[in-house]
């Protein structure tokens, strides 16, 4: 139960920080990181702590290279890794597939909604091909082209859907 309140806390926390601010806090992550580790290693021992630092460590390497290329923000990741502390791995990978998924789903709406379809995804699918055949990042820093989404409130759709389906 300790497990589910800090994650509704955690959630609604950044998704609140995230709308005022565009910025997840730190204080947010790094307590919930913390909460995971301990509650986890004093429930399973080594079990639990390795757990916690698989749901930690995944985000990260997961979507380093998406941060470099300024496709995600390195507060999501945190989100992400806070998650990960406190349910674990395979907790965390399904709530980032469900995320994701809600997340582009939004996006295709909004753009359908705005009219701006075709004049945003036209110039992604060049700067993704350019990116590839050049193996340079450095394709994505066109910020004319660029719509931006908060993610926060995506990833907490993600943890209901997550949570409801275990139970």
């Amino acid at each position: 139960m300790i497990k589910y309140i800090i994650l509704f806390l955690l959630v609604l926390f950044s998704v609140v920080s995230d709308i005022r601010t565009s910025k997840i806090r730190n204080i947010h992550t790094a307590s919930a990181m913390l909460a995971g580790l301990v509650i986890n290693t004093h429930l399973s021992g080594m079990y639990g702590f390795k757990e916690s630092m698989e749901g930690i460590i995944l985000p990260v390497f997961l979507f380093g290279i998406f941060f470099y290329a300024r496709l995600i923000g390195a507060g999501d990741i945190k989100l992400f890794s806070s998650i990960g502390a406190v349910f674990g791995i395979d907790f965390v990978i399904m709530v980032i597939a469900y995320s994701f998924l809600i997340c582009g789903l939004y996006s295709l709406v909004m753009l359908c909604i705005k009219r701006k379809f075709v004049s945003t995804f036209v110039p992604f699918i060049k700067e993704i091909r350019l990116c590839c055949l050049t193996l340079n990042l450095s394709v994505f820093e066109n910020k004319t082209t660029r719509t931006y989404i908060r993610m926060s409130p995506a990833i907490a759709a993600g943890c209901v859907f997550q949570v409801l389906l275990n139970l």
